[in-house]
């Protein structure tokens, strides 16, 4: 891993271990901002439509499921902006040879591809984030529960 790390300042200076970074904050930051919403929301319907007993460990799991899609749904879009900004080559400054920022990756994104270019790779994206949604929001709201009872 160090020889990784001198392999880039070498070649990029200190800046290029930040290289594409500022996608990734923002494609924390909506990942974060659409889990646990649509998990909440979704918990409240399943057990509204009462389909499975109170407290039961299904109501957690299929609302983490929706939570699953939307996280994928909003997180794509961010990955494939970071992966173009992280993968680009740079100029012997260490700005890209492609992209600027994000901004820009954005706007030659859409204008070359159309909307549907943010959602390359959305199975993959689907595949690794939708079961670490899962268990992160079962896992969330069972020790939620178990605070819960302790608490009262």
């Amino acid at each position: 891993m160090i020889q990784a790390f001198r392999g880039i300042i070498s070649r990029e200076g200190v800046r290029g271990l930040w290289r594409g970074a500022t996608g990734a904050m923002a494609r924390v930051s909506v990942g974060s901002a659409a889990h646990c919403p649509h998990f909440q929301n979704a918990k409240d319907i399943v057990e509204q439509l009462q389909i499975f007993s109170p407290g039961s460990i299904l109501i957690p799991l299929v609302a983490s499921m929706v939570g699953g899609v939307a996280v994928v749904c909003c997180m794509t879009p961010f990955d494939v902006i970071s992966t173009r900004l992280y993968n680009q080559g740079v100029d012997a400054k260490g700005r890209g040879l492609y992209y600027s920022g994000v901004a820009d990756c954005f706007w030659k994104i859409l204008n070359k591809e159309g909307p549907f270019g943010f959602y390359k790779g959305w199975s993959a994206s689907w595949f690794r984030l939708a079961p670490h949604t899962v268990l992160s929001l079962v896992c969330w709201d069972q020790l939620r529960a178990l605070h819960r009872s302790y608490k009262t």
